[in-house]
């Protein structure tokens, strides 16, 4: 990972849920809380039958080890079909 990626820097997460307007609203509270100040972005696209959303994260990581730590937190979440 530290290969790819400059640390600390931005890393990208990408998320696939079903298109639910809620969804957004919790998976931005949750990265507020686990971020902890440090910033983000988040990125919509609908599907082109809009059944299905991605977003693209870039969170603001110190280390390889965050950015894990990240990911992992990430997955719990309810209503998320897939994460790259």
């Amino acid at each position: 990972m530290e290969n790819a990626h400059s640390f600390p820097g931005l890393y990208p997460i990408i998320i696939f849920a079903r298109n639910d307007p809620v969804f957004y609203s919790h998976l931005h509270a949750a990265l507020m809380y686990e971020q902890d100040g440090a910033p983000f972005t988040i990125i919509e696209r609908e599907s082109s039958k809009k059944n299905f959303i991605s977003f693209r994260i870039e969170l603001f990581v110190e280390s390889a080890g965050v950015a894990l730590e990240r990911e992992e937190f990430l997955a719990g979440l309810d209503g998320i079909l897939m994460m790259l």
